[in-house]
C-alpha cells in the first residue's frame, strides 16, 4: 500500500490530523468562533435599529397626539426613565 492511500484510507488521521501543524480541532473552533460572532453581531446590530425605531416611534406619536398605552404619555415615561437612572 502507498503512503498516500494509507492517509486516505486511515481513520485516525481523518480525524486527529492537522494543517499545517494546527489540528483540525482547533481550525473547526475558529471557524465556529467567528460564525458565532457573526450571528451575535447581527443580533446586536438589529436589536439596536428595534430600539431607534421604537423611539422614532413614539416620538411621531407623540407629536400626533396619540399614545400607545392609555394614560402612559412620553413625558411620563422620560420622567419615570430619568427618575431611575438618576437615583
Amino acid at each position: 500500500m502507498f503512503p498516500a492511500q494509507a492517509f486516505i484510507l486511515s481513520p485516525s488521521l481523518a480525524i486527529s490530523g492537522s494543517v499545517g501543524g494546527i489540528p483540525f480541532s482547533a481550525i473547526i473552533t475558529i471557524i465556529l468562533t467567528f460564525v458565532a460572532g457573526l450571528f451575535i453581531g447581527l443580533a446586536i446590530k438589529k436589536g439596536i435599529m428595534a430600539f431607534i425605531f421604537a423611539i422614532i416611534g413614539f416620538l411621531i406619536a407623540a407629536y400626533v397626539g396619540i399614545a400607545f398605552v392609555p394614560k402612559v404619555s412620553i413625558s411620563y415615561e422620560i420622567h419615570k426613565w430619568s427618575s431611575f437612572f438618576l437615583t
